[in-house]
């Protein structure tokens, strides 16, 4: 009975110590108790958070921290979460590489071996970049290759403006990364050229500016480079015109997108050409001249002015003009010429040699082109067999038996001259006298000292004589002025030469 009695003592306390721990086992398993903290020390890329884990929910914590989306609910099956540890109570966590100026939803997870409980969805919004403020001005001075572009910072943002630009390209919307020119640093206005652009091309341009946030963008502008351009010419009316050479004029007004390198005319016979004779005239813009020779007299050219440069050849309108006739001397210069004097001096005539002019026995020969009409007289321009030159200014009157020459210039100088023929001859010297017309038909020989000796009557006239006969009936005299002499004709007898003549006149 003892025995069972010390049993008794020593069961019923197990007993009471068994059904005790019994009945602590019996309370359920459950997924932890928590709560998401208040997010705090936020900065534009990073934050402070957390939780408190009140209850293991009678397991062990096997994981906690927190989670956080841009999208709410986040879960421990993203990648943006942290882990701190095993254990109830409290706990932080810093939350890195976040988004500037973004708004975030974060909850504290903890987890045991029944699954993952999460606290309460808490929301914060990370700090703003302070990027400066820009904007971008359209493009100017567009060319071929090149543009202007201005910027204006109106705030630095935070910190200092450490870069500032022009970023560019043929695609929308250009960064840094693409191409790009810098334009010093801080804030105000700024202006740069693009070069090296391609003809004809669309381009997308921005300014930047670079603080310590980062690189901000004013608003995008689009421009397009100009094409290629040829040189641009006028052409003037042409000046010096003679009867073979002519004076071309032109300008060169611009030089298009390159220089000119080559300059010059091109002249034809037929209008509209660009194949006719080419004659280049050094490079550059500005006006230059060009001395078109070997034209042909009487003859309609059209010209244009052309430039060349490595973009092309530009040319001027296109002009005309006509070379001078050629001004044949007038069959009624040709012959023997006196001056009032009786001298003869000048001859114009034309031999196998060609054309010329003799004075005091020296020929002067002349070309088509060396006869010009100027202020309403013929200029003879004539060079000699040794080379000297003879100009001869003529004119003639209603009289194509007298012309008027002059050597000194076409308005002034002038010598009366007649030609003397058979069918105008007035007067003739000798050795021994002189005959000459009186009135009517009437003539008269004179000795030296002037005295009338015999008197006669002009039977008729031709171009090379005039014929008289004696007023007593011995004879008739024949007056040559071609062969310059006399003859006589005795009644009766046989013509005979008389006297060489040494002078011929017409009055």
């Amino acid at each position: 009975m003892k025995a069972f009695s010390q049993f008794l003592k020593v069961f019923v306390p197990l007993s009471i110590l068994f059904a005790a721990t019994s009945c602590e086992k019996e309370d359920p398993s459950i997924v932890p108790v928590l709560v998401t903290a208040e997010i705090k020390a936020i900065t534009k890329t990073t934050a402070i958070a957390g939780g408190d884990v009140s209850s293991d929910g009678n397991e062990e914590i096997t994981a906690r921290g927190v989670v956080w989306s841009l999208a709410a609910g986040p879960d421990i099956t993203l990648s943006t979460k942290t882990s701190e540890g095993g254990s109830i109570g409290s706990f932080t966590s810093e939350l890195t590489e976040l988004q500037p100026g973004t708004k975030y939803f974060v909850r504290a997870y903890a987890t045991n071996s029944v699954g993952t409980a999460y606290g309460n969805e808490v929301t914060f919004e990370t700090l703003p970049l302070q990027l400066s403020v820009i904007q971008t001005n359209e493009a100017t001075n567009i060319t071929f290759q090149s543009a202007t572009l201005v910027g204006v910072i109106s705030s630095a943002g935070v910190g200092e403006v450490t870069e500032r630009g022009i970023v560019y390209g043929t695609t929308a919307l250009p960064t840094t990364a693409n191409a790009k020119v810098s334009a010093g640093t801080g804030i105000g206005e700024f202006s740069v050229e693009l070069i090296g652009l391609e003809p004809e091309t669309k381009y997308f341009a921005r300014a930047y500016g670079i603080n310590s946030d980062g690189t901000s963008y004013g608003s995008q502008v689009t421009f397009e480079t100009s094409g290629l351009q040829s040189p641009t010419v006028t052409t003037g009316e042409a000046t010096e015109i003679s009867f073979y050479s002519a004076r071309a004029v032109g300008t060169v007004t611009s030089e298009g997108t390159s220089p000119v390198t080559t300059r010059g005319f091109v002249y034809s016979t037929s209008p509209n050409s660009t194949t006719g004779t080419n004659l280049s005239v050094g490079n550059g813009t500005g006006s230059f001249t060009a001395d078109l020779t070997g034209l042909e007299p009487d003859t309609k050219y059209y010209i244009k002015t052309f430039a060349t440069s490595s973009h092309g050849t530009g040319y001027g309108t296109e002009t005309s003009f006509t070379t001078k006739a050629l001004v044949p001397v007038p069959e009624s210069f040709s012959g023997n010429w006196y001056n009032v004097a009786g001298t003869w001096i000048w001859t114009i005539a034309e031999n196998t040699t060609g054309k010329y002019i003799r004075t005091n026995n020296v020929f002067y020969y002349y070309q088509p082109s060396d006869v010009d009409f100027a202020d309403n007289a013929y200029v003879i321009n004539g060079t000699s067999s040794t080379g000297a030159t003879k100009t001869a200014y003529l004119k003639q009157g209603a009289d194509t038996n007298k012309i008027t020459i002059s050597t000194t210039s076409a308005t002034s100088g002038f010598i009366e001259y007649g030609q003397v023929v058979g069918r105008t001859v007035k007067r003739v010297t000798h050795a021994a006298g002189s005959f000459q017309a009186t009135t009517g038909t009437a003539w008269v020989e004179k000795n030296e000292a002037g005295t009338i000796t015999f008197n006669f009557t002009e039977i008729s006239r031709d171009d090379w004589s005039v014929y008289l006969r004696d007023n007593d009936g011995r004879g008739d005299l024949q007056i040559d002025v071609h062969f310059k002499k006399t003859f006589w004709t005795p009644t009766g007898g046989s013509k005979a030469e008389l006297y060489p003549l040494t002078g011929m006149f017409n009055n």
